[in-house]
């Protein structure tokens, strides 16, 4: 126990669970700026294009920055697993965010930030937003 307390503590607490579950959502074109979606890869520089946030109901998720097999964004695919501009993955836990309290089930809007040109910022949202079904 003294080992415990004098190494910082938490050694026998559980571990949390990682409730967080992969969402696909088709993106709105054009965005509420009349911006079109960006491409999977720029013309202007050949960089592949990932998100920079990506947010449900204000609460941050995450994705995977890889790339796939045919060299672009993991993260912009539909359910299918084919590479595409108008659909997003993404990793969220809406029981972490309350989602699964009573009257926090949804909707919730689902936001997604891409790199714009000169250090901008494109901001699209989903079609649809997050309802929380347990």
């Amino acid at each position: 126990m003294a080992k415990n307390s004098a190494l910082g503590g938490g050694f026998g607490d559980q571990p949390i669970e990682d409730n967080s579950a992969t969402y696909f959502f088709e993106l709105q074109n054009p965005n509420g700026q009349g911006q079109n979606l960006p491409p999977l890869i720029s013309p202007n520089n050949g960089n592949i294009v990932q998100p920079r946030a990506i947010t449900v109901g204000g609460i941050a998720a995450t994705w995977d920055d890889g790339l796939t097999n045919g060299g672009t964004a993991a993260s912009r695919v539909d359910e299918a697993g084919t590479p595409s501009t108008d659909w997003i993955k993404f990793n969220f836990a809406p029981i972490a965010a309350g989602f699964d309290q009573p009257g926090m089930e949804g909707p919730h809007p689902v936001m997604i930030s891409f790199p714009g040109g000169g250090g901008t910022e494109r901001v699209y949202s989903t079609i649809l937003p997050l309802i929380y079904q347990p």
